[in-house]
C-alpha cells in the first residue's frame, strides 16, 4: 500500500502573510516559538480566533512538560505576544494580531535560547525589544540613529515602567480577547490606556481587574456601547463593575427604580400594619 502524504483538503492553517511574517522576525524562545505553533494550530487551525485549551494539551502539542508549557504561556502573556482569559475548561488563548505591541524588552524565561533572525534579511529585533524595525541607515539622518547625531541619548526604559507593564499584562490580555471577539478588531493600545489599567487595578486589585475588564466589554448597558467599551468608561465605573461581577448580576437603571420602589411600598405597609395593631 503506498504511502499518503498530508493533503490541505484534510485540514490546514490559514494565517495571513504578514502576522506569519511578524511571527518569523520576533526574538522567541524556542519554547516560545513552540506554544505560538500550538496555539495557531488551536485556534487558526480550526479556523478559530480563540481557544479554549488546557496546559496538557499544550504540552502534548509541543513536546513540552505542563509545567513549562503553563510558564511558556505567562511569559508570552506579558509580552502581549498572546491574548489570555478564563475559559470553560482552561485558559481561552488567541494570538494578538497586533505585533508592533509584542513586548521582548526582558530576557526570556522560557527556553534559553531565542531565535534570531540574520541581519540581511531586513528586518532585526531592535535594542528596546520591538520587532519589525528596519535596519537603520548611517547616511539618512532622518533613520534616527546616534551615528547621525552623537549628542542624542538612547532612551531607557525604567525598572518602574517594567513593572506597570507586567502588572498590567494579564488585565491588558483579558480586555483585548474580549474585545476582539466583540468588535472583530484589537483595541487601541497607547501609554494612556496603560496608565489607566495601572489604575484599575489599584482601585479594584490585580486578581479581579482582568474579570472585571471582560466582563465589561460583554456589558450591553447602553452608555458602555456608545462609548465602544472605552478603558475610559471601565476606569470610571470600575467598582461598580467589580460589584456586578462578583454579585454575578448588571444592575440596570430600570432594576435600580424597581428595588426604591418595593423598598418603598415595603414601609409604606409596615406603617400601616403598625397602625392597625392595638
Amino acid at each position: 500500500m503506498a504511502e499518503t502524504t498530508p493533503q490541505v483538503e484534510e485540514g490546514f492553517v490559514r494565517i495571513a502573510n504578514e502576522l506569519y511574517d511578524a511571527i518569523l522576525r520576533a526574538p522567541f524562545s524556542k519554547r516560545e516559538l513552540l506554544i505560538v505553533l500550538a496555539v495557531i494550530r488551536k485556534t487558526y487551525g480550526y479556523g478559530k480566533k480563540s481557544d479554549d485549551m488546557t496546559m496538557t494539551q499544550l504540552a502534548e502539542l509541543t513536546g513540552l512538560t505542563r509545567a513549562h508549557a503553563s510558564e511558556t504561556v505567562r511569559d508570552l502573556a506579558s509580552k502581549n505576544v498572546i491574548l489570555i482569559r478564563d475559559g470553560q475548561y482552561g485558559k481561552i488563548i488567541a494570538i494578538s494580531k497586533t505585533y508592533r505591541n509584542w513586548n521582548f524588552t526582558d530576557r526570556p524565561k522560557s527556553g534559553t535560547s531565542r531565535i534570531r533572525t540574520r541581519p540581511e534579511s531586513g528586518s532585526v529585533p531592535s535594542q528596546n525589544g520591538i520587532i519589525g524595525v528596519p535596519k537603520r541607515d548611517p547616511e539618512r539622518p532622518e533613520s534616527g540613529s546616534t551615528i547621525d547625531n552623537p549628542n542624542r541619548q538612547p532612551q531607557k526604559t525604567t525598572p518602574k515602567d517594567r513593572v506597570s507593564a507586567a502588572v498590567t499584562a494579564p488585565t491588558w490580555s483579558a480586555y483585548s480577547a474580549a474585545y476582539e471577539n466583540r468588535y472583530g478588531v484589537p483595541p487601541v493600545s497607547n501609554a494612556k490606556v496603560n496608565g489607566q489599567l495601572a489604575g484599575l487595578i489599584r482601585r479594584i486589585g490585580a486578581d479581579d481587574a482582568p474579570h472585571v475588564a471582560a466582563f465589561y466589554v460583554q456589558h450591553n448597558n447602553g452608555y458602555y456601547v456608545r462609548r465602544g467599551h472605552s478603558v475610559d468608561a471601565l476606569l470610571a465605573d470600575c467598582e461598580k463593575l467589580r460589584t456586578e461581577w462578583a454579585t454575578n448580576r448588571r444592575m440596570t437603571d430600570t432594576q435600580a427604580r424597581q428595588i426604591d420602589q418595593t423598598a418603598a411600598t415595603g414601609e409604606v405597609f409596615r406603617s400601616l400594619i403598625s397602625e392597625a395593631q392595638p
